[in-house]
């Protein structure tokens, strides 16, 4: 529609002259010329405008009801014509608002005088117009996007007053700065609203203006409403224009399932597309598998009622983490358009046997022994479903001294392997989760000089306590990949004065 009218949506050109006669286009949209209204032969145009894109600027806060371009263009007529404009869906019958117009000059919808009433079968709306340009409707409200405005004006003494009146209503009952909604099939946030009137009053002209918002930023386009002239004696007059500034914002997710194949088989990548929490259906999300480690297929696909769109994942024969990226242009088909980017992340192949390194120390005044434990814990991790599990097994290199004492020795001290359950989930790139053991199997036997002699005592109650501070206190967070590494350090005294020093380090292997 407007300068590029779609060949398809025209039909050729009726000839109407001043006897009047009736122009028919695709879907039900017509004009009805009557007698008297045109004083030459001329070639009338009626193209439908089959969507929101194909008009000549998006209609920001309306919904797109439907839109015809009367052709020639900027045609005047003597007396009004009646336009019928399909609908693209069904409306009430009967139910009436005004009709917008697009003002080619000035790159704006002007919000007519003219109401336009739905028909009997919902299927169409008509109004009486007297110029051709591209009409449409503007269902907000039977008094449209300006109501109240004009009878708030009375005679136009208190222009200022009316303005004020009609910006509480306007962000009470249409929009507000922070607004965020699909409109136009687009993701749009209000970040911006201007205000401004000129006037005549008794033969003096003026003008009034109240921006509201921060139109700071890229990415901001306005969108322009205007009132036809509000005439209240020939001298006075009021022009009422409103500019909403927006953004679009939409939210672009994506995730894969499972996250870990193996080699030539697939997973499932699902791009969610929401505004404001509110799915986002019929657009074109496109898919790629940015390391050439697998196919996809389809490579594009368009969000369903959910705001979801799928395509599946094939493994190559290769191992290693491939990255999907899926793209959305937002604001498509204006010189403010962008691309949203998610990615989500599918490693292929055994991430293999990992290694975690653990000390514990334990010294200090008042304690009798200075201990010391080095352990090694090898594992393998299984993950499904973004869940973490794992087994393995641990071996220990026990070192205790006895300290503060002329009559007692360590005589013996013992530790052995051990297994270790592995629990927790991926958290985007990150696997994280803990490594328990049922018990570290650590002692020592302290024997004593003494007369009369004392039994040999054991000391075996740090078995339990190691294993506490291991599954209690070291949460591992590393990065899901070959060689990512994770560490660090803390103390744990259980109640006691001294505490046990402990530091691990992680590695996958």
């Amino acid at each position: 529609c407007g300068d590029d009218k779609p060949t398809e949506n025209t039909p050729p050109p009726t000839t109407v002259g001043p006897n009047g006669g009736t122009v028919t286009g695709i879907g039900g949209a017509s004009v009805v010329i009557p007698a008297g209204a045109l004083s030459a032969e001329t070639a009338i145009t009626v193209t439908t405008c089959s969507d929101e894109s194909s008009l000549p600027s998006s209609l920001g806060i309306f919904d797109f009801l439907g839109a015809v371009d009367f052709g020639p263009d900027g045609q005047e007529f003597a007396v009004p014509v009646t336009i019928t404009i399909p609908c693209p869906t069904p409306m009430t019958p009967g139910s009436q608002f005004p009709l917008l117009y697009f003002d080619d000059a000035e790159d704006l919808w002007v919000q007519s005088l003219s109401v336009a009433t739905v028909s009997g079968d919902g299927q169409s709306y008509s109004g009486q117009v007297s110029h051709f340009t591209v009409w449409t409707g503007g269902d907000i409200g039977p008094d449209g996007l300006f109501d109240d405005f004009v009878s708030d004006l009375g005679d136009g003494s208190n222009g200022q007053g009316a303005l004020d009146l009609y910006m509480i209503y306007f962000i009470q009952n249409i929009a507000e700065v922070g607004d965020i909604g699909i409109h136009g099939g687009q993701c749009h946030e209000v970040v911006g609203i201007n205000f401004d009137v000129a006037y005549q009053i008794d033969g003096v002209p003026g003008s009034f203006y109240e921006p509201m918002g921060d139109v700071s930023g890229d990415n901001v386009f306005l969108i322009s409403y205007k009132l036809d002239r509000v005439t209240i004696t020939t001298s006075t007059w009021f022009d009422l224009g409103v500019g909403i500034f927006f953004k679009c914002v939409p939210v672009l997710e994506v995730a894969a399932s499972p996250s870990r194949i193996d080699v030539e088989e697939t997973s499932t990548v699902t791009a969610t597309l929401t505004c404001n929490s509110v799915p986002m259906p019929g657009r074109q999300i496109t898919f790629e598998a940015a390391g050439g480690l697998g196919t996809l297929s389809p490579t594009t696909a368009t969000t369903a009622g959910n705001g979801q769109a799928q395509t599946t994942f094939t493994a190559g024969s290769d191992e290693g983490r491939e990255a999907i990226l899926t793209h959305y242009t937002a604001c498509e088909g204006r010189s403010t358009q962008n691309t949203e980017i998610a990615s989500a992340s599918i490693d292929i192949g055994d991430l293999g046997s990992s290694t975690l390194n653990l000390t514990f120390h334990h010294s200090g005044d008042g304690v009798s022994w200075v201990f010391d434990d080095a352990i090694t814990i090898n594992f393998d991790l299984n993950i499904e479903e973004n869940t973490i599990t794992g087994s393995g097994t641990g071996s220990q290199n026990l070192s205790v001294v006895m300290v503060g004492s002329e009559v007692c020795d360590i005589a013996s001290q013992y530790s052995s392997s051990f297994e270790v359950a592995i629990v927790g989930s991926v958290v985007g790139d990150y696997l994280d989760f803990q490594v328990f053991a049922a018990s570290l199997p650590v002692g020592f036997t302290v024997h004593c000089d003494t007369d009369p002699p004392i039994p040999d005592v054991t000391v075996s109650v740090y078995s339990n306590l190691l294993a506490s501070i291991m599954g209690q206190n070291i949460f591992l967070h590393v990065l899901n990949q070959s060689g990512a590494t994770d560490s660090g350090s803390g103390s744990e005294g259980f109640g006691e004065d001294i505490p046990i020093n402990y530091t691990y380090s992680v590695t996958l292997n």
